[in-house]
């Protein structure tokens, strides 16, 4: 079943958390795509934007940012602050969400993506790196890009970029299975066609239906960035005004939508 979804409102500004290295982890960090302690930073080395990768240490910020032919972390290397990417609210209330999409698919649906960038600067995620995923930066300009690990950087250029991924907001709808009130009054309106039967099933929960399975699980969306293969997270224990988000996820797929 196609969902119409509702339209955003005007896109607010990319939010940055500035964190001294070693300084508390800040709250809803956007995740890098399929990694659980990687999330999206950006340092400025002499004025000029960087982007890297940092991570909960602990409770506390580490970052790692390539810089020539070398890998700089830690307090000495990068001193005074980084920023590290965040998502404070949902696509109701910010007008947009994260989504990453490859490299060479940035010049399609223009009017409905911006790219996360500073300046000539954006970060790119090598997936099928040997030796594991990284975050680094593109120079924009020239197409240069690079990442860094173990004391070291590495670049690459040309037609291998074209199949790693960078993050974009998309203005248009939600994120994929979005488990806000709003996606999931309009998924449940869809089906039953009015407010007062999405009312009498949410209130009726999956008791109402005879076998009706458990909850799907919690959907990843603290982390802002979804793709269609990707679900969101939500720490927060979102609940609906007729019933608990488990207990509608469990209706629909008891309904087979």
């Amino acid at each position: 079943m196609q969902l119409q979804l509702h339209s955003n409102t005007a896109p607010n500004e990319d939010t940055w958390a500035f964190k001294p290295i070693g300084s508390p982890f800040p709250d809803n960090p956007v995740k890098v795509l399929g990694q659980q302690n990687m999330y999206v930073a950006l340092w400025y080395k002499n004025g000029k934007p960087v982007h890297g990768y940092a991570w909960n240490d602990a409770g506390v910020v580490q970052a790692s940012f390539p810089y020539g032919k070398a890998e700089l972390t830690g307090k000495v290397d990068l001193g005074g602050m980084i920023q590290v990417l965040q998502y404070n609210g949902d696509h109701n209330s910010l007008g947009y969400w994260y989504e990453w999409i490859k490299y060479k698919d940035r010049f399609e649906k223009t009017d409905e993506r911006q790219l996360v960038r500073c300046g000539d600067s954006m970060p790119i995620l090598w997936v099928n790196r040997p030796g594991g995923t990284l975050l680094g930066t593109l120079n924009m300009k020239t197409e240069e890009a690079y990442f860094s690990q173990a004391g070291k950087a590495e670049c690459v250029l040309g037609k291998p970029l074209s199949e790693m991924m960078i993050i974009v907001r998309n203005l248009k709808g939600s994120p994929p299975w979005c488990p806000c009130d709003t996606c999931l009054t309009e998924q449940l309106t869809a089906h039953y066609g009015n407010e007062g039967n999405v009312e009498d099933e949410t209130e009726q929960g999956p008791a109402a239906e005879e076998g009706a399975p458990g909850s799907i699980g919690q959907a990843e969306t603290g982390t802002g960035a979804t793709t269609a293969n990707s679900t969101a997270e939500d720490g927060t224990g979102a609940t609906s005004a007729n019933g608990t988000v488990e207990d509608i996820y469990a209706s629909l797929d008891s309904l087979n939508l």
